[in-house]
């Protein structure tokens, strides 16, 4: 999984949603299975039950031009929509070795021993991913909603 790491208190962001969530109950990695797990609780599916999964579902008429990331149903329960939010970068500067592609050459060469200590990495642009985030879950909520189902 591809990471952001920001300067305050070490925290990761994870960069790409296709990875982020693997809801597949016997090849999940184990990186993954504690938010497949959380979510799968959060929505109230138990152990052992049949959980229908739709990923990349797009809605599209005159009114509406959305993509959900996952759609879970167990029988004919209302839907569950699931949301993997991505995060756009910050102080992504080629010059200073800071933009994406620098980034990931550097980490591929910390991790094979070839660079001694791992270099400045791009940030995290905050207020834009809450901004987006936000507005999306709301919208989402509300076709959820329109469901009888709910968003995480």
């Amino acid at each position: 999984m591809v990471c952001v790491r920001l300067r305050q208190a070490g925290e990761q962001w994870a960069v790409c949603p296709r990875r982020l969530l693997a809801l597949d109950a016997i090849n999940s990695p184990p990186q993954q299975r504690s938010l497949r797990d959380r979510v799968l609780k959060l929505e109230g599916f138990r152990q052992g039950e049949t959980v229908r999964i739709w990923s990349e579902v797009t809605l599209k008429d005159k009114h509406v031009n959305y993509r959900l990331d996952y759609v879970l149903r167990k029988d004919s329960a209302p839907p569950c929509i699931v949301e993997i939010m991505t995060a756009s970068t910050s102080e992504g500067n080629r010059k200073q070795g800071t933009d994406m592609q620098t980034a990931f050459c550097d980490a591929v060469l910390y991790a094979t021993g070839l660079l001694p200590e791992r270099r400045n990495l791009p940030g995290v642009t905050m207020r834009q991913v809450w901004a987006r985030m936000a507005s999306q879950m709301i919208v989402k909520s509300e076709i959820a909603n329109e469901w009888g189902g709910c968003a995480i």
